[in-house]
């Protein structure tokens, strides 16, 4: 029978083109007046930070708050970032806050996709995404399992609950489209706008 099987989909986000730029080719990003990325490498730039969030090396999934994660890492993050990107240490505050916000989201979808659907530790322990560190994941379980672990979660399920809007907006940024939007009305009315 054709068009039976397995259905394709796409892997993880791993930048391997990003990753193996010479030395001496950096990627210029370029950030509006509240040092927000505004350019067209914003997507480029984004989904390389994720890959560094995901980075349990970099980024060690036994912390669990990611203020907490200790200078070095952040230093080696900020490191490998103006390796690949033409970003100024004005541009490190948002840098940080993004990578922070793909950390946090990492953690959940690994809590969604290989803790919650087990019933016991053996089985979710055994469901070890390969991108994680194995000591990592171990920790990460048994924080989970532990009382603080369900407080915070029930903490962060009712907070969520108070949220009433949501950014749906797609992949861009607010900064992007009001980008976009300027641009767009630079060439149809022939001037520079302010914003």
């Amino acid at each position: 029978m054709i068009g039976c099987g397995i259905k394709k989909i796409r892997g993880p986000t791993v930048c391997s083109k990003i990753w193996s730029l010479p030395a001496t080719q950096r990627i210029h990003v370029s950030f509006n007046k509240h040092e927000q990325p505004d350019g067209p490498n914003v997507s480029n730039c984004t989904n390389f930070l994720g890959t560094i969030a995901r980075n349990g090396r970099m980024a060690p999934l036994t912390y669990i708050d990611w203020k907490a994660l200790p200078k070095p890492c952040k230093d080696d993050m900020w490191i490998a970032i103006r390796e690949k990107f033409d970003v100024n240490h004005g541009n490190k505050d948002w840098v940080f806050k993004s990578i922070g916000k793909k950390w946090k989201d990492w953690k959940f979808e690994l809590k969604h996709n290989r803790y919650k659907i087990h019933n016991t530790n053996e089985e979710r322990l055994k469901d070890l995404d390969i991108r994680v560190v194995p000591k990592q994941w171990s920790i990460l379980v048994s924080y989970w399992n532990s009382l603080e672990g369900k407080e915070q979660c029930k903490t962060g399920k009712d907070n969520r609950a108070l949220q009433r809007l949501n950014h749906t907006a797609g992949s861009k940024s607010f900064a992007q489209i009001c980008r976009e939007k300027v641009d767009w009305q630079e060439v149809r009315w022939g001037g520079a706008i302010q914003n």
